[in-house]
């Protein structure tokens, strides 16, 4: 995944976050295959994001390395 589309993803997500924070609970689940990659646009988020968020890993071996953000 180049820079510019690692922004990208990024932007999408916080717009997502800001659309689905309106409600009083909210499930988005973000996939990545790779997890240095993962760790990194994780850190990014919390860092970028207006919108408070917690994480729950799902098992690699069952869900591929999903993460769902959810408030």
């Amino acid at each position: 995944m180049t820079a510019y589309q690692c922004d990208r993803a990024l932007q999408s997500i916080i717009r997502v976050m800001r659309f689905v924070s309106r409600r009083r609970f909210s499930l988005v689940l973000v996939r990545c295959n790779y997890a240095r990659l993962r760790e990194e646009m994780l850190e990014r988020l919390r860092r970028d994001s207006p919108v408070a968020f917690q994480v729950l890993r799902l098992a690699a071996d069952e869900w591929g390395g999903r993460v769902l953000l959810f408030r």
